[in-house]
């Protein structure tokens, strides 16, 4: 079990004594632990603090939000169970590489590799989930410094107008980040600790990985999404994955953006 509430069994990396956690299996799923505090954030990024690149000139995070009163058992319980009958139980869903067919993903055909795709799409809209897409737009004169001001502010700023949804007190927020970039998990845990909210940040682990994957699934459709907005069009993969462009935007762009949270 990942969790324990016994101090003397506790063990590096596991939940703070006293949570709770729930675990559900069935037919074609494996075991899941959620964790039970308040409010639960799950982190990724897509971008990095390297010099300006023109065919990816923004920096973008994602944070999912998930309310533990709204379970997420069974919506996770029937993801699996469709991952299994295409053949693919346990598959981690990494939305980027399921595009273009790298990876994991690489021999597995277009069609399938669309209906992974679509199963975690359908997966999402069920889930009582919401998301926040944080975009900062990079430039050549943008320094390594100038880019976490700009993406600390933005996070600030969204925090502030969060603020009064968010639980204080008693309540508590699991913050979830692979800490992939260590300059966007300290300005989390700055613009978190700013706001003196009642924080725990965690690393990702299986206990978290379908919902820390609706993060990275947003991410990149959100990316594909200024893209075309800016009037770059698709990449080549793109194309071939999503067809054309109105269709992009109708099974996926707008779905997605329906569990916006403001």
């Amino acid at each position: 079990m990942w969790y324990t509430t016994d101090r003397s069994n506790r063990k590096e990396g596991t939940a703070p004594v006293g949570w709770r956690c729930r675990s559900t299996q069935r037919r074609g799923s494996p075991r899941h632990f959620i964790c039970m505090s308040s409010i639960e954030i799950f982190i990724d990024e897509s971008g990095d603090f390297g010099q300006f690149d023109k065919n990816c000139p923004y920096y973008i995070v994602t944070l999912v939000r998930h309310d533990s009163d709204a379970p997420v058992i069974t919506h996770i319980g029937d993801l699996e169970y469709r991952l299994a009958m295409l053949g693919f139980e346990d598959l981690p869903i990494h939305t980027s590489p399921a595009i273009r067919g790298e990876d994991a993903y690489y021999g597995i055909d277009l069609k399938t590799r669309r209906k992974i795709l679509s199963c975690f799409s359908f997966f999402m809209r069920k889930c009582p989930l919401s998301y926040k897409t944080i975009v900062v737009e990079k430039s050549p004169s943008m320094s390594t410094d100038d880019l976490s001001s700009a993406i600390s502010k933005a996070i600030d700023d969204f925090l502030a107008d969060a603020g009064g949804t968010l639980p204080s007190g008693e309540g508590k927020i699991s913050v979830v980040y692979d800490r992939g970039q260590p300059q966007l998990a300290k300005i989390l845990s700055d613009s978190f600790a700013s706001r003196a909210l009642p924080v725990r940040h965690f690393k990702s682990l299986p206990v978290y990985a379908r919902l820390v994957q609706v993060a990275d699934f947003a991410c990149t459709i959100e990316r594909i999404g200024m893209r075309l907005s800016s009037g770059a069009g698709f990449a080549r993969p793109e194309m071939i994955f999503f067809g054309t462009e109105r269709r992009f935007r109708k099974e996926w762009l707008l779905p997605l953006r329906k569990k916006a949270w403001s």
